[in-house]
C-alpha cells in the first residue's frame, strides 16, 4: 500500500471514531437529561407525599383526641344536653315570658 492510501485510511478510521464517539456522548447526553427530569418529577411526588403524609397524620391525631373526647363524662353530658335538652342541676335556665322573668321585672 502506498503512504497516500494508509493516510487516506487513517483519516477515515479517525473520523469514524470521532463520529462514534460524539454519537455516545449525545446519547449519553440524552440519558441524562431524561435522568434528571425524572429525578425533579420524583423530587415534586415526594414533596406532594410528604404533605398528604403530614396532613393524615394531623388526621390521625384529631381522630384520637375526638376518640378520647368521647371516653370522658363531657361528652356524655354535652350530647344529653344537645340530643334531649337535659341540663345539669346547677345550669340556670331563663325561660323569656315566664312567670320567674316576669316576677324580676316588679
Amino acid at each position: 500500500m502506498s503512504k497516500a492510501k494508509k493516510t487516506k485510511e487513517g483519516r477515515a478510521s479517525v473520523v469514524i471514531t470521532v463520529v462514534i464517539a460524539l454519537l455516545i456522548c449525545g446519547w449519553l447526553f440524552k440519558i441524562t437529561m431524561d435522568l434528571r427530569n425524572t429525578e425533579k418529577s420524583l423530587d415534586e411526588a415526594l414533596v406532594i407525599l410528604e404533605e398528604q403524609k403530614a396532613a393524615a397524620r394531623q388526621e390521625h391525631t384529631n381522630l384520637e383526641n375526638e376518640i378520647a373526647y368521647r371516653e370522658t363524662d363531657d361528652y356524655v353530658k354535652d350530647q344529653a344536653k344537645e340530643i334531649f335538652g337535659l341540663r345539669d342541676p346547677e345550669d340556670t335556665i331563663f325561660i323569656p315570658g315566664s312567670d320567674e322573668a316576669a316576677d324580676e321585672k316588679k
